[in-house]
């Protein structure tokens, strides 16, 4: 059974350096961001108009490519109870890895990123970087599946979904275009108790208008099976759950075990982890695998065509709903005796893919 997954790796973060820590920082001339207030517990910005606030956001892309990959840079005003606070904030991503994309941001990685912001004028060290705190981290893991197997993933886990008429809860599908997938909460509104996820296909992902010039620029193959699992700890609020600094320092040392535990918490929010389920996919495995072995026998010791096996057998189904089911299943069955492609297996490889996701 063929199957491929990369390591859990970080996409993308948020940092703020402190103001009165920049005294060793080189910055850009060009940096003139206005202020924002924004609550400390929590990162949101505050509502301008309930607080009386008339404070906007003035960000600044930088890039050493022509644009092609960037930081944003912008100074945010911090306001606690006590006082306010004024940061240097700059959104990281993994394309400023540039062929090394797909490799993730880690502890060997982050010094290409070092490398990249003092290219662009923004003159910090590897140590200053690791102290500062960090917000809006995408943690994910990229897995291979062809299409008929990401279908059957997609739908196993909305049968596993938890069951949920509040808003922003529950799973949300999509089929566009450019990518086809299924998520779960909001990104900007999630919380501990109800996290940002989603799987999506990267293939499609690569080669949409947002993306494609960025894979093309630095020839970076996209498996056409490829897709990904991403999960979001928007704020302090989700790293306390898990016992984390809201440092890059803490999550640049994390190890695949323990962010494997922090996907598993997460995905665990929304579905139903129960051996119930387990054992209805080995339930559909076994069937799969009797129908070829009856087919199989009867074929070599009687001559007996598949056509004539299949209306066999399916007459003895009295449920409608069961025989168009297994009508489905007699498909699968047909095509391995045809092309020994072996889809019975299918349901065999989403168990271990749902595994390896932290999904099952």
């Amino acid at each position: 059974m063929e199957l491929k997954t990369s390591e859990f790796k970080i996409d993308s973060f948020k940092i703020r350096i402190l103001k009165e820590n920049l005294n060793q920082i080189t910055l850009p001339d060009n940096l003139n961001a206005e202020i924002i207030s924004v609550y400390a517990e929590t990162g949101e910005i505050i509502n301008s108009n309930q607080q009386g606030l008339k404070d906007k956001l003035s960000t600044l892309k930088l890039s050493n490519d022509d644009g092609i990959t960037s930081i944003t840079i912008a100074i945010e005003s911090i306001r606690t109870s006590f006082k306010q606070r004024e940061y240097l904030t700059l959104k990281i991503t993994a394309k400023l890895l540039k062929q090394l994309y797909y490799k993730g941001i880690t502890n060997k990685t982050i010094y290409n990123v070092v490398d990249y912001l003092n290219s662009v004028g923004v003159g910090i060290s590897i140590e200053q970087l690791l102290k500062s705190e960090v917000t809006d981290i995408d943690i994910c893991k990229d897995f291979n599946l062809y299409d008929n197997e990401y279908n059957l993933l997609i739908n196993q886990i909305k049968t596993n979904s938890k069951a949920s008429q509040e808003q922003n809860k529950g799973y949300n599908l999509f089929n566009q275009k450019d990518n086809k997938g299924i998520e779960f909460s909001s990104r900007k509104k999630a919380t501990p108790n109800n996290p940002f996820f989603k799987i999506y296909n990267k293939f499609l992902d690569s080669a949409s208008v947002k993306h494609s010039q960025f894979f093309k620029h630095y020839n970076i193959e996209t498996e056409t099976n490829l897709h990904r699992i991403e999960c979001t700890l928007k704020n302090k609020k989700h790293f306390e759950k898990y016992n984390l600094k809201n440092t890059l320092e803490t999550f640049m040392a994390l190890k695949q075990e323990e962010l494997r535990d922090i996907i598993y918490s997460i995905t665990s929010a929304h579905l139903n982890k129960n051996e119930k389920n387990k054992m209805e996919l080995r339930k559909q495995q076994n069937i799969y695998e009797s129908y070829i072995e009856i087919c199989l026998r009867l074929s070599a010791e009687i001559n007996m065509p598949f056509e004539i096996i299949k209306e066999t057998l399916l007459n003895t189904i009295t449920n409608r709903n069961t025989k168009k089911n297994h009508e489905k299943l007699f498909e699968k069955v047909n095509l391995e005796l045809k092309t020994s492609s072996a889809p019975y297996q299918e349901n065999r490889k989403i168990e271990y893919i749902m595994k390896e996701l932290c999904l099952l």
